[in-house]
């Protein structure tokens, strides 16, 4: 099904291939194939043209990761917070690289990040080989916090919206 996905990205027009939409196809199909250099490829040009779309930033290190080093793929993605800080998926990798790194206080921060920004990341960090350490941490309850009430800030109901009891 990946070759036959290939095959059809390579038998459209050349001006059509390095149009946006084709090439996050073929990042797709680079990805499921394992063929790490060239969705790295694909990943570079993609970051040069379109850098405002955190998830090519994710597959240039995703990329870099399989065909070089972990460590090169990690930079990528600290580049990549510069702009993408409010991207949780971001977050969520480098958690994961920090981890497999051996730097688990760090992982820590990253994946604190990326669940105050989604919170389905936590789950999802149980699926992630990378953050593996971390795992049963990840399995405890998080704290409950406590209610934050300010009797300042309490609104009330005006008058005329209160039940009277005769």
């Amino acid at each position: 099904m990946l070759q036959e996905a290939n095959d059809e990205i390579e038998n459209l027009p050349p001006a059509v291939k390095t149009v946006k939409e084709v090439l996050i196809l073929r990042a797709y199909v680079y990805q499921e194939a394992g063929a790490w250099e060239l969705l790295r490829e694909v990943g570079c040009f993609l970051t040069r043209t379109w850098p405002e779309d955190y998830l090519h930033w994710i597959w240039l290190a995703y990329g870099t990761r399989g065909c070089r080093t972990l460590e090169e793929a990690e930079q990528l993605l600290l580049e990549a917070l510069r702009l993408h800080d409010s991207e949780p998926m971001v977050h969520f990798k480098l958690a994961s690289y920090a981890a497999l790194l051996g730097r688990l206080d760090e992982a820590r921060q990253h994946l604190a990040r990326a669940i105050a920004l989604k919170p389905g990341c936590r789950v999802m960090a149980l699926d992630e080989a990378g953050l593996e350490p971390l795992w049963d941490e990840l399995r405890k309850p998080p704290p409950l916090q406590p209610p934050t009430h300010d009797r300042k800030t309490h609104l009330r109901l005006p008058d005329r919206c209160r039940h009277r009891v005769p």
